[in-house]
């Protein structure tokens, strides 16, 4: 999918002509704020569709006069490819203010686009509650609703992708209710979904544990990937010591981290004695440099087959949280797994070592099922994500054992290149 996310006569979602006049949304008084950007008709239909579910204020997000005129499509590619982030116009609501804002943009080039990239970096950690939706071609929407968790360093209560083909067959209105639907309950409630934050309304921290959903497109299910977290307290330093000290070491190497396009990739866990929990990197943490204990949570139970995590810590975990699981699960012996990034690694590895097929994409159940089949047969505990680009995972039955093997491939595969 290209700059324009294209009009399209069967989006069966007129209810936004229902609005209420922009001068009563103005004085109404309302919880929820719906924030987009739209180049034509698709994401602001949908956008309108949701504010009149969800009893919303409505921001059309505006660039600037000065750059008021469409720009061509080669302009949005750049910014798009390149992270670029533009001067918007001002707002009339103060996203502060409310407590769910849901934010849609269309897909570009892969990316979110840059007007709500920008909108989303102005707003970075101020948001109690967030949730997003992107409208796409096709084209990986999953990496533009990541690049806007990370840029919004907020974790969203759910996610929406709506699909070309989504329109054209009249899939997209179930989608929006079933979003809509999964939001109408916090947004009833008035409180954080983010548990653990202050609530606005009692001033007290909220207890209910929240869930993220991501309502897809029919080959990706209704829901994607949900985490169950409830606030809980950090690991003791001496608890992830080691595998605090690999992270450095995988950060300093490129390893784990975050694109320029605002893209965090890479994270690290070790078992809990001899349970099925275990600490791993918190979502939204690839910028760092070096992390403290509050920035893991205790992945307490998975369910691989639900898509499902249940988590305890300052932290969600993030859909990658599954893999980890999969392989504690499916080996005994192994205490530690190190999930990381490098395209010349990736590619130097692709179908030399054990690798899952092409057409797996990471965050799944398929992509479980796939890494537990290979994990009892790597020999030299690395296995390659062949759907997940760029994506590598050692294991082993230390947190050293598990750094030492991957260290072992990259300079085996590329010599020189990879020196902690």
């Amino acid at each position: 999918m290209g700059c324009r996310d294209r009009p399209n006569p069967l989006l069966h979602l007129g209810a936004y002509a229902r609005l209420p006049p922009e001068s009563e949304q103005l004085n109404r008084r309302t919880r929820v704020l719906i924030a987009y950007y739209s180049r034509t008709d698709t994401t602001r239909t949908v956008a309108h569709y949701l504010a009149q579910e969800l009893g919303a204020h409505i921001e059309s997000l505006v660039e600037s006069t000065a750059r008021a005129s469409p720009r061509p499509s080669w302009r949005c590619a750049a910014d798009a490819l390149l992270g670029r982030r533009v001067a918007l116009s001002a707002t009339r609501y103060d996203a502060s203010a409310h407590d769910l804002v849901v934010v849609g943009s269309p897909v570009w080039y892969a990316s979110v686009s840059s007007p709500v990239r920008s909108y989303l970096a102005a707003h970075a950690g101020k948001l109690e509650n967030v949730a997003f939706f992107v409208t796409c071609g096709g084209w990986r929407p999953e990496r533009a609703l990541q690049q806007m968790i990370d840029v919004s360093r907020c974790a969203p209560l759910a996610t929406m992708t709506l699909r070309d083909r989504d329109l054209r067959d009249g899939y997209a209105a179930l989608r929006a209710q079933a979003f809509a639907a999964a939001l109408a309950g916090p947004a009833a409630r008035g409180k954080p979904g983010a548990c653990g934050a202050n609530s606005p309304v009692t001033g007290r921290r909220a207890r209910t544990c929240d869930r993220l959903i991501h309502v897809a497109g029919r080959d990706e299910g209704i829901i994607k990937f949900e985490c169950v977290w409830q606030p809980g307290p950090a690991p003791q330093l001496s608890e992830i010591a080691s595998l605090d000290s690999w992270r450095c070491r995988c950060f300093a190497m490129g390893l784990v981290g975050v694109t320029p396009e605002g893209v965090g990739y890479g994270n690290l866990s070790a078992r809990i004695g001899d349970t099925a929990a275990f600490w791993v990197t918190g979502s939204g943490t690839g910028a760092y440099p070096k992390l403290g204990p509050e920035n893991y949570t205790r992945v307490i139970k998975a369910l691989p087959e639900r898509n499902r995590v249940l988590c305890e810590g300052p932290v969600r975990a993030s859909s990658e949280s599954m893999t980890h699981a999969v392989l504690y699960e499916a080996l005994p012996d192994v205490r530690a797994v190190i999930h990381v990034h490098s395209a010349s690694l990736w590619r130097a590895c692709l179908y030399r070592l054990p690798t899952t097929a092409g057409d797996i994409a990471y965050g799944t159940p398929a992509m479980c099922r796939a890494v537990a089949e290979l994990a009892p047969g790597a020999k030299r505990g690395v296995i390659v994500m062949g759907g997940h680009e760029d994506g590598i995972v050692a294991f082993g039955e230390t947190v050293d054992q598990a750094g030492n093997r991957l260290l072992e491939i990259a300079r085996d595969m590329i010599p020189g290149q990879f020196e902690s």
